[in-house]
């Protein structure tokens, strides 16, 4: 007997120490809606050389390359700033729009990090993660090579990622919180309770995340990384809440207004 469960245990040994190590990568890309900057800023007697500098900086701007690294609890989502996506095409993105975000989650502790870089100085933001009361629905559709199933999720809008995009005297008010609706889909293949963001909390990793202003969705998945992953808590510059940082944002965005609409 014990010879049998002995045998048993050297034979799933290795499926065990498989799911400890596993770890995997996710590539996103994130498109925004241009319609709201497109209105303000692109004007009909604009000069073509403008109008033409001005639609690639939006499609720098609203068009953006992701990378989640992730294993069993936790994740690391951040934008890789060296790819632009452009139809099929990846070009250089050699933009800067002014900040850098990289999330951090774990799932088991419940744990939020947010590192901002914004204009050359570090903000670290801790938190807790938040709770999305996610309603699972019936409908499901193939993304690549995963059957995906739907879940949805009303949010309060906050600091949203178009705020982000606010370093311009383009934009001049800070948008009031609102609810929004958010669809995801998650593929139940990959058990992790991951995915783009701060978004998680599905039993699958999400592949696509569509908020009514932006599609979050997954274009490549590597399971099983020969690679080891670095995937903890990052911590540079400032320590700050997130209603902090949040000031200092208002607060740099009008002093860069202050200064382009100085005589």
């Amino acid at each position: 007997m014990k010879k049998i469960i002995a045998t048993i245990i050297l034979a799933i040994a290795p499926m065990m120490l498989s799911a400890q190590n596993f770890q995997g990568k996710a590539t996103y890309e994130w498109k925004a809606s241009t319609e709201e900057f497109r209105k303000t800023v692109i004007q009909p007697d604009m000069a073509p050389e403008m109008k033409k500098f001005l639609e690639r900086k939006m499609e720098l701007m609203f068009h953006k390359v992701y990378v989640l690294d992730f294993d069993k609890t936790a994740s690391i989502y951040k934008e890789d700033r060296l790819m632009t996506a452009t139809g099929d095409d990846f070009v250089p993105n050699n933009s800067d729009d002014g900040v850098k975000i990289t999330y951090y989650k774990n799932s088991k502790a419940k744990e939020f990090v947010e590192l901002r870089e914004l204009y050359g100085k570090y903000f670290t933001i801790k938190d807790a993660l938040e709770n999305f009361n996610w309603k699972l629905e019936s409908e499901t559709k193939k993304i690549g090579d995963y059957l995906c199933h739907k879940a949805t999720a009303v949010v309060p809008i906050k600091i949203t990622r178009e705020e982000d995009e606010k370093s311009t005297n383009f934009f001049k008010e800070k948008e009031k919180p609102t609810e929004k609706t958010v669809t995801a889909w998650y593929a139940s293949e990959i058990p992790v309770s991951q995915g783009p963001e701060n978004y998680w909390g599905l039993p699958g990793l999400i592949l696509e995340i569509n908020d009514g202003n932006a599609v979050t969705l997954c274009t490549k998945i590597v399971l099983n990384v020969k690679e080891k992953l670095e995937i903890k808590p990052m911590s540079k510059g400032k320590t700050v809440t997130q209603k902090k940082y949040d000031e200092i944002v208002i607060a740099k965005n009008k002093e860069l207004e202050e200064a382009t609409t100085a005589p």
